[in-house]
């Protein structure tokens, strides 16, 4: 019986130890599954914190350039008489006559609001005023450009 009761005791100590090795298993299984969590939930906090920095960087950048917008969007949507009307303010500064004719303008596509528009100037004058007055056309704060230069000496 003695023998019997040894045999038992060897059984139900081996069972002890495998139930602790599965504990301890277990624990270690916990422990790393809440780990990976904190670092996961880490990770997602950085990333939400790297967007909202980036949208409230994009906000401020918005809101210090809401009036060179403005003025960028009313100089792109200046009608043809006022780009005209420059032209012409223009010339008068540079104290030289001019004469636009000839304008024609190409279609825009429907998803551009920007249309083309072609003027043919004509400037009478020294050459320094002429071409101080093209200069000026270069500069002129129109989103605009000189294409073409034809120089005619008149008798």
């Amino acid at each position: 019986m003695r023998f019997l009761s040894t045999s038992y005791s060897a059984w139900l100590a081996l069972l002890g130890a495998v139930l602790m090795w599965g504990g301890i298993a277990y624990g270690l299984w916990a422990i790393n599954s809440a780990q990976a969590s904190r670092e996961q939930k880490i990770v997602e906090a950085e990333q939400l914190a790297i967007q909202q920095s980036a949208a409230l960087r994009l906000h401020a950048l918005a809101r210090d350039t809401k009036e060179q917008r403005e003025k960028l969007e009313k100089v792109a949507r200046m009608d043809i008489v006022e780009i005209l009307d420059a032209i012409e303010g223009l010339a008068r500064d540079a104290k030289v006559p001019v004469e636009i004719g000839q304008a024609h303008s190409e279609p825009g596509s429907a998803a551009s609001p920007v249309h083309a528009a072609f003027f043919v100037i004509q400037i009478q004058g020294s050459f320094a005023q002429i071409f101080h007055t093209v200069s000026l056309l270069e500069a002129i704060p129109i989103p605009s450009s000189v294409s073409e230069l034809d120089f005619e000496r008149l008798p």
